[in-house]
């Protein structure tokens, strides 16, 4: 959902390469979990311990969260050639990748329905379901061991249809990176949504605010829906010259209106190298 008041909602998928990512763990005593990952262990099995276990943090120097894993928190020596699992997934698979950890398991509440690429080889996991059951199982032995298992199915990029669009994608947000020497702005976006307000059905017209270097166009501008839960497709074209120097950045808002409802989605262009 877009926001509380949103009458429609953008679903996405990456196909096999979300496919690809899901991943059973399981440890020495059989207990097993889902997570997401991008890479395999190879079936290896390496001691599995916590941020909160590996703790070096002590009274002179009590700074820091070690079950988040965070900097400067953690031993080497309770690290190394270490699957680590942290709270949160704010940076612990670079202070992992530092102590010389094989691997972070990241906790995150709620799941979230994107992935981060790691520095290591990392996981997450829903705390208060999996996580939960690695945490207790780590406190509840000396000797615990973990395996990241990947999956065993294989995927070959021919099976699936190639992507329309600029992106591929089916987020609210549209956005275009512009190499140092492109002389001009032309992209098209694919967008489907799902209708999911209540009471009368009607239909949302199309409001496009953009500076006059963009041309954004919408194809329809208007979406209508005759029953709850259907679905509605559209295409956005956005259009313009080479940004002028001194400028990295251009931005537009699509917003779709209806009496009551208002649902935004933001364009970016912007040029490589540029610093928000």
């Amino acid at each position: 959902m877009l926001h509380n008041l949103s009458a429609f909602v953008f679903c996405f998928c990456l196909a096999a390469a979300a496919a690809a990512l899901l991943v059973q763990g399981s440890t020495e005593n059989e207990r097993k979990g889902n997570g997401i990952n991008t890479f395999t262990m190879k079936n290896k099995i390496y001691p599995l311990t916590s941020g909160a276990h590996a703790s070096n943090l002590t009274k002179n120097y009590p700074y820091g969260n070690s079950s988040a894993c965070d900097f400067g928190t953690l031993g080497e020596a309770k690290v190394k050639g270490r699957i680590v699992y942290c709270l949160g997934d704010s940076g612990p698979d670079s202070t992992i990748k530092g102590l010389k950890g094989v691997g972070t398991i990241m906790a995150v509440d709620p799941q979230l329905d994107y992935y981060m690429i790691t520095l290591t080889p990392g996981a997450t996991v829903a705390r208060y379901k999996d996580g939960d059951k690695i945490d207790r199982y780590i406190n509840s032995t000396n000797t615990s061991i973990g395996i990241l298992m990947g999956d065993k199915k294989k995927y070959e990029c021919s099976d699936f249809k190639k992507a329309r669009g600029f992106d591929g994608l089916n987020y609210p947000s549209m956005h275009i990176q512009l190499g140092r020497k492109d002389t001009k702005i032309s992209a098209v976006f694919y967008r489907t949504v799902t209708y999911v307000g209540y009471g009368n059905i009607s239909g949302f017209k199309a409001k496009v605010t953009s500076p006059k270097e963009l041309s954004v166009t919408v194809i329809p501008n208007m979406l209508r829906f005759t029953k709850q839960h259907q679905k509605q497709s559209f295409k956005v074209l956005v259009k313009g010259k080479s940004m002028k120097n001194g400028t990295d950045i251009l931005s537009a808002t699509l917003e779709w209106i209806n009496f009551g409802y208002s649902v935004k989605s933001p364009i970016l262009v912007y040029k490589q190298g540029a610093f928000f």
